[in-house]
């Protein structure tokens, strides 16, 4: 499966996590950690990102 996130919306921390999760795929039932069961992600608009911090 295909997942399509719009960047701009998000701060960098808060998306990294959530985009690594899918392409791990620890949002499926199915989650085993030895087996690659993770969906492809496209990423637009990342030069829009949020960065806090210092």
């Amino acid at each position: 499966k295909w997942y399509v996130v719009d960047a701009s919306q998000y701060t960098l921390g808060r998306l990294s996590s959530q985009v690594a999760a899918v392409l791990r795929g620890k949002h499926k039932p199915t989650y085993t950690p030895n087996i690659d069961t993770g969906d492809y992600v496209i990423v637009i608009n990342a030069d829009k990102i949020k960065v806090t911090g210092k």
